[in-house]
């Protein structure tokens, strides 16, 4: 019998503690957001960032009016169960108001290893415990994150789940000497998951874009060496295996200001509406087939 975590670990507590010396891509984001759950060491390296790639702001938020939308889209449709893996420091509004808004019973379970973010997941999900809760674990550590999340008792394994990649992938490698690589970890996901379930993801990339904001990219992936969370640029083909035998939902693997833009109110998704490649961002929701003769669209 397949056993979807041969060959995974587990993240232990030397994995997720606190690096009071490096900044980390949970923090970063935040400032990117003019968010307040970030130290000086994050601040000054998104500063650094915005000067070598100016939209660097608007790119983060578009990012979020993406994953938004398609987990509107992906509640319309009935699924109510959202695995937000890599979910950063909570930004309002939160995934789980946007879903609920759909519908009032939707569940969510939001997963980060940065222990800040973490902590204030955890606070989060406090405030509804028989719908939402929090995991403290590495996104690459499949086995505790789906087990944690099963002891929630926030959802059932066995129902449609939906597992949001909001710009995570990148910042998980293909080679690691401690963790399985990107395509061994999303295998396990894509494996575990019931007939119905879906993938929402966004991945950085220069493939594509104009020359300018390619160069800018790629200056901002080098710095990101300095962090925790070291940055890995993929192309269209690479991101487009990570989707596994899963089927796209119209309109695919775009840029992520053409996704379903009318969809939800998106500001920073219409200031990108004329040059979507400079993004830098590719988009995508996928589902598992409900049935062996096909997937459910």
């Amino acid at each position: 019998m397949f056993n979807p975590f041969e060959g995974l670990p587990t993240s232990g507590p030397a994995t997720l503690a606190l690096d009071l010396e490096s900044p980390s891509a949970a923090r970063i984001y935040d400032a990117y957001r003019d968010g307040c759950e970030n130290w000086s060491i994050d601040r000054r390296f998104a500063a650094a960032v915005a000067e070598a790639m100016p939209s660097v702001s608007l790119i983060a938020r578009a990012n979020r009016e993406f994953v938004h939308r398609a987990v509107i889209a992906l509640a319309r449709t009935g699924v109510v169960q959202f695995l937000d893996l890599g979910a950063g420091i909570p930004a309002e509004p939160h995934l789980h108001e946007t879903v609920q808004a759909v519908d009032p019973d939707a569940r969510v379970v939001y997963v980060d290893f940065e222990p800040v973010a973490a902590a204030k997941l955890a606070i989060t999900a406090d405030e509804d415990r028989e719908r939402l809760a929090a995991v403290h674990r590495d996104v690459r550590d499949v086995q505790g994150v789906w087990e944690d999340a099963i002891a929630s008792s926030v959802f059932d394994p066995a129902r449609p789940v939906a597992l949001v990649f909001g710009a995570v992938l990148h910042f998980i490698p293909d080679h690691d000497p401690a963790w399985p690589g990107l395509g061994q970890v999303l295998a396990a996901y894509r494996a575990l998951l019931p007939p119905g379930s879906a993938l929402v993801m966004t991945h950085a990339t220069d493939d594509g874009v104009p020359e300018l904001i390619a160069r800018q990219i790629r200056a901002v992936a080098d710095r990101y060496r300095e962090t925790t969370t070291p940055a890995v640029l993929r192309s269209r083909a690479e991101v487009e295996t990570l989707f596994g035998d899963f089927e796209l939902v119209a309109p695919g693997l775009v840029w992520v200001p053409q996704w379903r833009p009318d969809l939800n109110e998106s500001p920073a998704t219409r200031d990108l509406a004329a040059d979507p490649a400079g993004s830098c961002l590719l988009g995508g929701v996928v589902r598992k087939p409900s049935t062996a003769s096909g997937a459910e669209r």
